[in-house]
């Protein structure tokens, strides 16, 4: 659960610091109505998101390019279903559609900002046995790339 942690926690934090900052904006310029469709926006985005991304982490863990290709796919696929749920909500009078709109868009560029951020200073400890095995060198050479000193 710890490399799932490292992986999503700043998207997550990213996601719902931007949700909240975007609730705010809204309740201080309108009124309780478009607050309330920023906090349906905020919970639609961090919902699809997280939901998603956690098998993804999970898959990572053992094949990192599985990963890579799992996440690219997972996350094209749970927009379009945003998408269409955004769709489904645009008819609803008690939403504000502007407010929950750019709730949507804000919170999502900072879910994938925080993934993003995340991947790039993720580095994974990579130790291949078989490759030390294979290479026929002392452990004096492979710790310094220097042959030992002869006696």
């Amino acid at each position: 659960m710890k490399l799932e942690r490292e992986l999503l926690g700043r998207a997550f934090l990213f996601a719902v610091a931007a949700g909240v900052g975007c609730v705010v904006v809204a309740a201080v310029v309108a009124d309780g109505r478009t607050a309330g469709s920023a906090v349906v926006g905020t919970g639609l985005v961090v919902g699809f998101l997280a939901l998603g991304q956690v098998p993804v982490a999970a898959a990572a863990r053992w094949h990192r390019s599985i990963g890579a290709v799992l996440l690219l796919l997972g996350y094209v696929s749970r927009v379009m279903v945003l998408l269409l749920a955004l769709l489904l909500l645009r008819g609803n009078d008690a939403l504000d559609r502007a407010s929950l709109g750019l709730t949507v868009l804000v919170t999502a560029l900072a879910w994938t900002a925080g993934t993003v951020w995340s991947m790039v200073r993720w580095k994974p400890m990579l130790i291949d046995p078989e490759a030390l095995v294979q290479s026929g060198s002392s452990p004096a050479e492979r710790s310094t790339g220097r042959p030992p000193p002869r006696r």
